[in-house]
């Protein structure tokens, strides 16, 4: 394989993203997955003289680097990311090796790559990685206990206010409502 430019890689990721339909951005991540785990797989076998990545391996690589990536879900980045199914990491790997950007071994197909993981099954896939999810999405579940907190805490200041209930529930309705009104600003945390 040629020695290419910085130039001439951004080029051809260019072409291959405008003509796969994908990020540049992606295809780049997808790439540099297969680069570090290349190097990751030297250096635990570095008298072998050729790497070779299997699907599974290239698939566990991409989902593991998604799973690293904070800002959401294992499945919402690769979805952020236009990585739906394995498929989609096969097309780019395909695209990748076209532009001579990646070598493939004789035995190596696309279909290889077929049914690997699904992100809208990406659970399972996790699970039979390895991989332990670090990143949940909590915010349907977490978005209706704040607004919950919240309005039952401003109900009960009213009734409060009205004599409908006693200052003492008043007060237990100022203090959920301000834990509802405080959940806005806590952020995300690692699972």
């Amino acid at each position: 394989m040629e020695q290419l430019t910085d130039d001439q890689i951004d080029a051809r990721l260019i072409e291959l993203s405008q003509s796969l339909g994908y990020r540049k951005e992606t295809i780049a991540w997808i790439w540099g997955a297969c680069y570090r785990l290349e190097q990751q797989q030297h250096d635990n076998h570095p008298d072998s003289p050729r790497i070779e990545l299997s699907a599974y391996d290239i698939c566990r690589a991409v989902v593991a680097e998604a799973n690293e990536t904070p800002g959401g879900s294992v499945k919402e980045i690769l979805i952020l990311t236009g990585i739906d199914r394995s498929e989609d990491v096969g097309r780019i790997i395909d695209g990748l090796v076209e532009k001579e950007l990646m070598t493939a071994g004789e035995q190596d197909s696309t279909l290889d790559f077929d049914d690997v993981f699904d992100s809208a099954d990406i659970g399972s896939f996790l699970t039979q990685a390895g991989i332990k999810q670090k990143y949940i999405k909590l915010w349907p579940t977490y978005v209706m206990l704040m607004w919950g907190l919240y309005i039952v805490g401003v109900a009960l200041v009213a009734g409060s206010y009205t004599g409908r209930v006693t200052p003492e529930v008043g007060w237990l309705g100022w203090a959920l409502g301000m834990i509802g009104f405080a959940m806005q600003f806590v952020r995300r945390r690692p699972a």
